[in-house]
């Protein structure tokens, strides 16, 4: 089971991803799950996932390169945060790959209440798969 927190601070919105992808329905859901955000229109979306594990780097390859190219449709810049090592580097390889703004964790700009441990109620929450 996967969780969502979104939350947004000055023109700044976020999201954290938290628990373990275990195939294509997750990425599907997690894919319909962050499509909100990118329809708002904001220029910047930055994602978390540093606590987020894939049982299949195939479905993280997935997730990320269709987010990210939805969000380029619409003008937004993606930036993904905390990506596990071995998805990033494979990441590289894929068409699209290059396109894609994967950075370490402490590279998030986003609402920093997100990164917490525990995350405050003020950030919406959604339960994806």
């Amino acid at each position: 089971m996967v969780m969502m927190y979104i939350g947004g601070y000055r023109g700044c919105v976020g999201a954290t991803l938290r628990g373990e992808c275990t195939g294509a329905f997750n990425v599907a859901q997690m894919t319909m799950a962050l499509q909100p955000l990118i329809l708002l229109g904001m220029p910047y979306l930055w994602v978390d996932c540093q606590r987020l594990t894939m049982a299949s780097t195939a479905d993280g390859q997935r997730l990320l390169l269709a987010t990210n190219r939805e969000a380029r449709a619409q003008g937004l810049h993606l930036y993904w945060c905390g990506v596990a090592a071995n998805l990033s580097e494979q990441l590289r390889s894929r068409p699209g790959g290059k396109l894609l703004d994967v950075l370490p964790a402490a590279a998030y700009q986003g609402p920093q209440m997100l990164l917490a441990e525990h995350v405050p109620a003020t950030a919406a929450s959604y339960c994806v798969g």
